[in-house]
């Protein structure tokens, strides 16, 4: 597949709440042009392939791009400076993961009911530069996807990460299901999830997601 192509996902329906986001802040938002698809293929490759080693088999060393035939059905979120990509994260439905070598491992491992197939979503190829303005820009990103996984009918939301990354999503409301495998590329992945609903816990941990729930939830 085409980096042309990647972007499509768009006008199909799944993810017919992208039409209502009203996205904050300018430099924060979904990539919906192959430029913007290259700039994310660009981080992902640099940080991935060249910093960690890792070999995955669709990365173009050519053109030092890494972007995946999932990312057709995903929407693939960046934080720009100056049209540079800085930082970035995939957004994936669960029915849709199932297709993928990767994530299809995370759906499968999770212990996702069936039932809660059409109402979760998987968050993926978190990309930051290491640099403090990219870091400033990770909690209003992680705040953007929330809201759209809310505005686009999601319940739940799981992460299969780096255990030692997976303290990041607990501090935004994700919770350890306890739950690892083996990546085959990835190596130990740690399965976190969140319940969007779920206003208790987010206010009890005081996660950054909180003033984002209870703007979509006056009256909880």
């Amino acid at each position: 597949m085409s980096v042309a192509e990647t972007h499509l996902c768009l006008r199909d329906d799944r993810w017919p709440g992208e039409r209502r986001v009203t996205y904050r802040y300018p430099a924060i938002g979904v990539a919906d042009t192959k430029k913007c698809l290259e700039a994310i293929g660009r981080l992902r490759y640099e940080l991935f392939v060249q910093r960690d080693g890792k070999k995955y088999e669709c990365a173009d060393h050519e053109a030092a791009i890494f972007l995946e035939p999932i990312d057709a059905v995903s929407l693939n979120f960046q934080a720009t400076d100056h049209q540079r990509c800085l930082a970035t994260v995939r957004m994936t439905w669960a029915q849709d993961a199932l297709g993928d070598k990767h994530l299809s491992k995370a759906v499968t491992n999770s212990g996702l009911p069936d039932a809660d197939l059409s109402i979760t979503v998987l968050n993926s190829r978190l990309a930051l530069r290491p640099e403090m303005r990219a870091k400033l820009y990770l909690t209003e990103m992680f705040r953007t996807v929330y809201r759209s996984g809310h505005m686009n009918g999601a319940r739940y939301c799981l992460v299969a990460a780096r255990p030692s990354l997976s303290e990041l999503y607990i501090r935004f409301g994700f919770r350890d299901t306890q739950r690892r495998y083996l990546d085959e590329v990835g190596g130990e992945m740690a399965i976190t999830k969140l319940d969007l609903h779920d206003g208790e816990h987010l206010r009890r941990i005081r996660s950054p997601l909180l003033d984002v729930f209870e703007e979509l939830h006056p009256a909880s």
